[in-house]
Protein backbone atom coordinates (compact mmCIF):
# COMPACT_ATOMS: atom_id res chain seq x y z
CA UNK A 1 0.00 0.00 0.00
CA UNK A 2 1.62 3.69 -1.16
CA UNK A 3 0.44 6.43 1.27
CA UNK A 4 0.48 10.02 -0.49
CA UNK A 5 -0.79 13.69 0.46
CA UNK A 6 -2.40 15.47 -2.72
CA UNK A 7 -2.97 19.23 -2.37
CA UNK A 8 -5.43 19.98 -4.81
CA UNK A 9 -6.72 23.90 -4.56
CA UNK A 10 -5.18 24.35 -1.44
CA UNK A 11 -7.26 20.99 0.45
CA UNK A 12 -4.83 18.02 1.09
CA UNK A 13 -6.11 14.70 0.54
CA UNK A 14 -4.68 11.64 1.65
CA UNK A 15 -4.56 9.26 -0.55
CA UNK A 16 -3.79 5.34 -0.37
CA UNK A 17 -3.24 3.44 -2.90
CA UNK A 18 -4.12 -0.04 -2.51
CA UNK A 19 -3.79 -2.02 -5.89
CA UNK A 20 -2.84 -0.94 -9.20
CA UNK A 21 -3.92 -3.26 -12.12
CA UNK A 22 -3.41 -2.33 -15.87
CA UNK A 23 -6.95 -0.58 -16.38
CA UNK A 24 -8.16 0.21 -12.83
CA UNK A 25 -7.07 0.64 -9.60
CA UNK A 26 -8.05 0.50 -5.73
CA UNK A 27 -7.48 3.38 -3.73
CA UNK A 28 -8.69 5.57 -0.87
CA UNK A 29 -9.03 9.21 -0.19
CA UNK A 30 -9.53 10.64 3.31
CA UNK A 31 -10.40 6.89 4.54
CA UNK A 32 -13.19 6.74 1.60
CA UNK A 33 -12.81 3.67 -1.19
CA UNK A 34 -12.86 4.40 -4.61
CA UNK A 35 -12.61 1.53 -7.49
CA UNK A 36 -11.40 4.10 -10.30
CA UNK A 37 -10.56 3.23 -14.26
CA UNK A 38 -7.03 4.36 -15.31
CA UNK A 39 -7.11 6.16 -18.71
CA UNK A 40 -4.05 5.68 -21.08
CA UNK A 41 -2.30 9.64 -21.88
CA UNK A 42 0.59 8.54 -23.40
CA UNK A 43 3.00 7.67 -20.93
CA UNK A 44 1.19 9.21 -17.63
CA UNK A 45 -2.11 7.60 -15.93
CA UNK A 46 -5.18 9.44 -15.13
CA UNK A 47 -7.45 8.44 -12.65
CA UNK A 48 -10.93 8.82 -13.23
CA UNK A 49 -13.24 7.88 -10.61
CA UNK A 50 -15.49 5.06 -10.77
CA UNK A 51 -17.53 4.74 -7.78
CA UNK A 52 -17.47 4.86 -4.45
CA UNK A 53 -17.02 1.90 -1.78
CA UNK A 54 -18.84 2.79 1.08
CA UNK A 55 -19.18 -0.24 3.68
CA UNK A 56 -22.21 -1.35 5.80
CA UNK A 57 -23.89 1.05 3.04
CA UNK A 58 -26.35 0.57 0.33
CA UNK A 59 -24.03 0.88 -2.48
CA UNK A 60 -25.59 3.74 -5.01
CA UNK A 61 -23.79 4.88 -8.41
CA UNK A 62 -23.50 8.50 -8.73
CA UNK A 63 -25.04 9.61 -11.73
CA UNK A 64 -22.02 11.91 -12.72
CA UNK A 65 -19.46 8.84 -12.47
CA UNK A 66 -18.61 6.92 -15.61
CA UNK A 67 -18.76 2.92 -15.46
CA UNK A 68 -14.93 2.03 -17.05
CA UNK A 69 -15.09 -1.28 -18.98
CA UNK A 70 -11.56 -3.32 -18.35
CA UNK A 71 -10.40 -4.20 -21.46
CA UNK A 72 -9.47 -7.83 -21.92
CA UNK A 73 -6.10 -9.08 -22.25
CA UNK A 74 -4.80 -10.74 -24.99
CA UNK A 75 -4.89 -14.47 -24.96
CA UNK A 76 -2.06 -16.98 -26.04
CA UNK A 77 -3.24 -20.96 -26.59
CA UNK A 78 -5.61 -20.52 -23.77
CA UNK A 79 -3.38 -18.43 -21.31
CA UNK A 80 -3.16 -14.96 -20.53
CA UNK A 81 -0.84 -12.87 -21.01
CA UNK A 82 0.17 -10.24 -18.31
CA UNK A 83 1.90 -6.59 -19.80
CA UNK A 84 3.56 -3.69 -18.04
CA UNK A 85 0.67 -1.32 -16.84
CA UNK A 86 3.07 1.53 -17.11
CA UNK A 87 6.84 2.05 -18.10
CA UNK A 88 9.47 1.40 -15.04
CA UNK A 89 11.59 -1.04 -13.79
CA UNK A 90 10.95 -4.69 -12.61
CA UNK A 91 12.37 -4.74 -8.64
CA UNK A 92 11.50 -8.69 -8.07
CA UNK A 93 9.18 -11.63 -9.73
CA UNK A 94 8.35 -13.73 -6.65
CA UNK A 95 7.09 -16.19 -8.68
CA UNK A 96 8.59 -18.55 -10.85
CA UNK A 97 7.83 -20.71 -14.10
CA UNK A 98 5.33 -23.68 -12.93
CA UNK A 99 4.15 -21.74 -9.59
CA UNK A 100 0.14 -21.96 -8.82
CA UNK A 101 -1.41 -18.24 -8.52
CA UNK A 102 -4.64 -17.26 -7.04
CA UNK A 103 -6.35 -13.94 -8.16
CA UNK A 104 -5.15 -10.89 -6.62
CA UNK A 105 -1.48 -12.58 -5.78
CA UNK A 106 1.71 -10.69 -6.24
CA UNK A 107 3.42 -12.01 -9.18
CA UNK A 108 5.55 -8.67 -9.90
CA UNK A 109 6.66 -5.39 -8.23
CA UNK A 110 7.61 -2.51 -10.97
CA UNK A 111 9.27 0.61 -9.83
CA UNK A 112 7.67 3.94 -11.43
CA UNK A 113 8.36 7.66 -10.91
CA UNK A 114 10.05 6.09 -7.25
CA UNK A 115 6.98 4.23 -6.33
CA UNK A 116 6.48 0.57 -5.97
CA UNK A 117 3.48 -1.09 -8.04
CA UNK A 118 2.24 -4.32 -7.03
CA UNK A 119 1.03 -6.20 -10.14
CA UNK A 120 -1.49 -9.00 -9.24
CA UNK A 121 -2.39 -11.93 -10.57
CA UNK A 122 -5.57 -11.50 -12.94
CA UNK A 123 -7.03 -14.60 -12.36
CA UNK A 124 -6.07 -17.87 -10.82
CA UNK A 125 -3.39 -20.31 -12.89
CA UNK A 126 -0.36 -21.45 -13.38
CA UNK A 127 2.73 -19.68 -14.54
CA UNK A 128 3.48 -20.55 -18.25
CA UNK A 129 6.47 -18.44 -19.05
CA UNK A 130 8.37 -15.11 -17.46
CA UNK A 131 9.81 -12.66 -20.02
CA UNK A 132 11.43 -10.14 -17.89
CA UNK A 133 14.07 -10.12 -15.26
CA UNK A 134 14.61 -8.25 -11.89
CA UNK A 135 16.41 -5.13 -12.94
CA UNK A 136 15.14 -4.97 -16.55
CA UNK A 137 13.11 -1.59 -17.60
CA UNK A 138 9.71 -2.14 -19.66
CA UNK A 139 7.54 -0.05 -21.02
CA UNK A 140 3.99 0.36 -20.98
CA UNK A 141 2.22 -2.85 -23.09
CA UNK A 142 5.26 -5.02 -22.59
CA UNK A 143 4.65 -8.63 -21.85
CA UNK A 144 5.37 -10.01 -18.42
CA UNK A 145 4.60 -13.12 -17.90
CA UNK A 146 1.60 -16.01 -19.22
CA UNK A 147 -0.55 -17.73 -16.80
CA UNK A 148 -2.64 -20.29 -18.36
Amino acid sequence: MKKIVLEINGKDYAVEIDRVGQFDADIKVNERSYHVGLKDLGQEKKVEAVRPVIVNQPTASPASAPVVQNKPKPSIGGGKVVTAPLPGLVLSIPVKVGDQVKRGQLIMILEAMKMENDIPAEMDGVVKEIKVKAGETVVEGDTLLTLE
